[in-house]
């Protein structure tokens, strides 16, 4: 049986986000949750509304969660955007699950970046 996020095309993009530069809190939160943040964050349908009034549990887990980390970020733990790694830190930190899959991808990506910059360093 299909679920409400497959029912709306709303699996994360793992491969393209662990990419971005930097996650806000609310992609992370949906990130980790395996929700589309340009989907839900964007367009005009309102998923969350929505998923929160189906008892949709990946929905019910955001809400949750957001309520965690903005408390991070004004506690000072975590800045409105965070570099993938520091925000899958923190949810390691916290103890939010964090899909094995999306940090396999972040933990290459960020291994990447750190061998390029020793290489360019080295070339100093």
């Amino acid at each position: 049986m299909k679920t409400y996020i497959e029912d709306n095309n709303l699996e994360a993009d793992f491969d393209h986000w662990s990419k971005a530069s930097t996650w806000t809190n609310a992609e992370t939160i949906f990130l980790i949750n395996g929700i589309e943040p340009s989907k839900v964050l964007v367009e005009e349908k309102n998923y969350i509304e929505e998923g929160l009034k189906c008892q949709i549990s990946e929905f019910i887990r955001v809400d949750k969660h957001q309520k965690l980390i903005e408390r991070a970020r004004i506690d000072g733990r975590l800045e409105r955007r965070n570099h993938p790694i520091i925000a899958m830190t923190w949810c390691d930190d916290v103890g939010l699950e964090v899909p094995l899959e999306l940090k396999e991808l972040v933990i290459a990506q960020f291994e990447r970046q750190q061998k390029r910059a020793d290489e360019l360093q080295g070339k100093q």
